[in-house]
Formats: structure tokens, C-alpha cells, sequence
């Protein structure tokens, strides 16, 4: 898959336009799907956990309208945000089954600094996702100091979105393969906060965890201390 990954490095450095940028991702998506998308796990999402993460989401933009820096985002912000709860509860869920993990979606609403951590604490993992034929908004070069699980949603039938959990992102993964051009909301992209990530080929599979003997004592411990 190295000649993909020299197409995104050609729409970085030759700058095209966004509607050709848009072309580029589709087509290069369908790439990445057909190349990886069996290693990858499906989640289709219970109306329940459409219905909680769709509440969340209203709930969380609107809070985020008084916020001087969402402002300029505008009708897409919801938009985006369903893409990333969505992901977030099918994560959470595939993640008690194979881990026994505790749930840890926390759809509290507040500033976003106040929430500015990691959204697994347990794993002090993110969760990044992307929509189908595009790929996910991760934190620019410099910005990254833990892993993040790399998502894709389908939400082509907005009644039942499916979840594509594609694997772990480690930082240097994250930094080395990004793209700006790819964020293809201009208000988002002015924010330079965020740039498109396109290295499927370089993730490590979420059951990897399973091999984690640390980590899945501490689970267990942190399980029997809730009980």
C-alpha cells in the first residue's frame, strides 16, 4: 500500500483543491477498505446506544456554542460529533466483551477542558473516527502523547450506523502519517488544531490488548473494586 500512501503525500504537496482532495479520499478509501477491512471488527449499534449517543451529542454542541473556538464551526459540529459518540459507545462495548472493562463513555457536559483527556483513562487511550469514504480528525503533529483507537463509521443509514473498529494508533503513527488537506470543513481546518490520518496499514489490531497481562489485571482489579 506504499503507492497510496504516496498519493496523500502528493495532495499535501501539491495543495489541490478540495473538491480533488475529496475524490482522492474516496477513492483511496475504498483501497484501504478492500486492502485491511478483515482485520478490522464491526460494531452495528443497538437502537439504545444510538438513541443515548444521539442525546449526548445534542447535548454536548450546544453547550459547546458559548465556546469562542467551536463558534466558526458551525452546522457540521453535530454532524461530527454523532461520528465520534458513535464510535465511543461501540468501543466501549466491544471492549467490556473482550476485556471486561468497565464502561467509561462519560456524557457529562461541560467546558471542553475540563474534558480535554484521554477517552478510555483506563488504557489512557483516545478514540478517533472517521465517516465512510473519509477518514479521522486526529491532533496535529505535536500534539499526540497517547495512542488512539482509529474508528470508521457508516452511518449511510442514519437509523443503523455500523462501527468499524480498525486498530491502535500509536503517537509516532499518528504524526507521521497526517494530512491538513484532508480535513475538508474549511472552519475546521482554519482552527489548525486537527489533520486528516491515513495510516491504516501501520495499526496495531484492538484484540492486541488481549495479550496485555498488565493491563487486563488491572481491569480486573479496578472491576472488583467497583463491585
Amino acid at each position: 500500500m506504499q503507492d497510496v500512501e504516496k498519493v496523500y503525500e502528493r495532495i499535501w504537496d501539491e495543495n489541490i483543491p478540495q473538491e480533488e482532495v475529496r475524490k482522492a479520499m474516496k477513492l483511496l478509501f475504498k483501497e484501504y477498505f478492500k486492502e485491511y477491512s478483515h482485520l478490522w471488527v464491526k460494531i452495528d449499534l443497538t437502537p439504545d446506544e444510538v438513541e443515548a449517543a444521539d442525546l449526548f451529542t445534542i447535548k454536548k454542541c450546544k453547550a459547546k456554542t458559548s465556546e469562542s473556538i467551536y463558534q466558526k464551526d458551525g452546522a457540521k459540529m453535530v454532524d461530527r460529533g454523532k461520528t465520534g459518540s458513535y464510535a465511543e459507545f461501540a468501543v466501549q462495548r466491544y471492549l467490556r466483551e473482550l476485556l471486561g472493562m468497565p464502561d467509561f463513555v462519560d456524557t457529562r457536559i461541560g467546558h471542553s477542558k475540563t474534558f480535554d483527556v484521554p477517552d478510555i483513562p483506563a488504557l489512557n487511550m483516545g478514540i478517533k473516527a472517521g465517516e465512510w469514504f473519509k477518514v479521522p480528525a486526529v491532533p496535529i503533529i505535536g500534539r499526540n502523547s497517547y495512542p488512539q483507537v482509529i474508528c470508521i463509521v457508516d452511518k449511510i443509514n442514519p437509523a443503523r450506523p455500523s462501527v468499524y473498529i480498525c486498530g491502535i494508533a500509536d503517537p509516532d503513527v499518528i504524526d507521521t502519517y497526517q494530512n491538513e488537506s484532508m480535513i475538508l470543513d474549511d472552519a475546521f481546518r482554519s482552527r489548525h488544531v486537527k489533520a486528516g490520518f491515513y495510516g491504516f496499514g501501520h495499526l496495531r489490531p484492538i484484540d492486541s490488548l488481549l495479550s496485555d497481562t498488565h493491563l487486563r489485571m488491572n481491569i480486573k482489579t479496578r472491576v472488583q473494586r467497583k463491585a
